[in-house]
Order: C-alpha cells, then structure tokens, then sequence
C-alpha cells in the first residue's frame, strides 16, 4: 500500500488544489489527513481503506458534503463536527462503539449517515436516537425510519461512465500529459507502462524485425504499448 504525498504546488489534472471538488483514493494509505487542508473546494471526499486510526488533523472543509471513510480504524468522530456542509457521512466497518461520538455531530445537516459494521449499532434505542439527534438524516445504515432500503443510482452512473470511456477507446486522450492521480501519489504516471512493456514484451524487437522482413505477410497489429500516444486504456 503506498503512502498519499501532495508536493506544495501538486495539481490535479489542469486544476489547483483550490478548485478541486472530489477527490477518491482506495486502498491508499493516509498518514496526514492535514494534507487535504489546500483543497478548499472539495465538494466529495473518498478514503476507502486506507488504515486510518484517527481523525485528528482533519481539515475544515466547509465545502465537503459526502465523506466516505469506509474499512479504517475510526473510534473518535469529533474532528468532524466543524463541516458545516456535510450531508453523507459514510463510516461502514470503523470501531465506533460511543453512542456520544455521533451526538457529537448533531449540528450537522446530515441525510445519510452508514454506520455499519460498527460496534455502536447495539446500542440501546439506536435507531430511534440518530434520527432524533439529526432532523434531516433519510437513510440511517441504507435504511430510512420505515425500513426501506435505500435506492442506489451508483450503478447506473457507473454504467454510463463505463459506457463513455468505452466510446472514446480509440481517441487520442490529454490525459497522459496531465499528472493525475498517479502524481498525487508521488509516482511516476509512465512508470508502471514502461515497466510492463519491458518485463512482458521482451522479444517484441525480434518479432518487429521479422515483421519488417516478410514483405508479403499479413500486416501486424499495432500495440498499444508500441506507441506512447496511443489509445487510452
């Protein structure tokens, strides 16, 4: 798992921090939370699995209304209560077990609060109690005050994401130019190509020679690793 590092001036894509409004890492492990103060416009904040013990340093993002700090180690809620903003707090499979941790929080506009998978969900009136202590809260665990499930419109916003990156499969990108979420984490975006192409292709040379040499055989398919400019993955 790779530590997250944002240089001074690290920029996303052709945006400065300040304009940044999401930002999602998985699997990433977060030392400093205090890293995110700069992006001050950050609207979506994903840290899924990425070791995180404590909240403390936590950045006052008056902007932020979804946090998704799913699979860490979160016992203390505390050092969220100045986001002003947030709407979703999703904390499935963390160590919340105080009942006072999340009251903590009630002067925050929450609608959506996932607290599965935590110790706290035993406690004594537990459903009863969050949906008083936030007025606006909807859904409580995916769950609204009658037990309907929560309607989920991830997946089809996935399809048509799926469904766009498939349509331009084939055209040339920016992407490769700008220093993406590869930068963020302090590597090198061309690194992992590069590497593949060397330890996976070794005798791709050979085979362009004999390419070259046999005039009359059938045209060989280009590689998408022969050309850095080619089509995006």
């Amino acid at each position: 798992m790779r530590p997250f590092a944002v240089e001074e001036k690290a920029r996303v894509g052709d945006q400065a921090p300040k304009d940044v409004d999401e930002l999602i890492f998985g699997e990433v492990k977060i030392e400093d939370l205090g890293v995110f103060a700069k992006y001050t416009g950050l609207k979506v904040l994903h840290l899924v699995g990425s070791k995180i013990a404590s909240l403390k340093g936590f950045p006052k993002l008056e902007k932020l209304e979804r946090l998704d700090v799913t699979d860490n180690h979160i016992t203390s809620l505390a050092p969220l209560k100045e986001l002003a903003s947030l709407e979703a707090l999703i904390l499935a499979n963390n160590r919340v077990a105080s009942m006072d941790e999340i009251k903590a929080l009630k002067g925050l506009p929450l609608r959506e609060l996932d607290l599965s998978d935590n110790p706290v969900q035993t406690a004594d009136k537990y459903r009863e109690t969050l949906f008083e202590v936030f007025p606006k809260l909807q859904y409580l665990d995916r769950f609204d005050q009658d037990g309907n499930e929560q309607p989920d419109d991830d997946d089809d916003d996935d399809d048509e994401e799926y469904s766009s990156e498939d349509d331009e499969e084939g055209e040339g990108s920016e992407d490769e130019d700008e220093p993406g979420t590869a930068f963020l984490l302090g590597g090198d975006a061309g690194e992992d190509g590069a590497e593949y192409e060397e330890e996976d292709h070794p005798e791709s040379e050979d085979i362009d020679e004999d390419d070259d040499a046999d005039e009359e055989g059938p045209a060989k398919k280009k590689s998408k690793y022969d050309d850095p400019a080619g089509d995006d993955e």
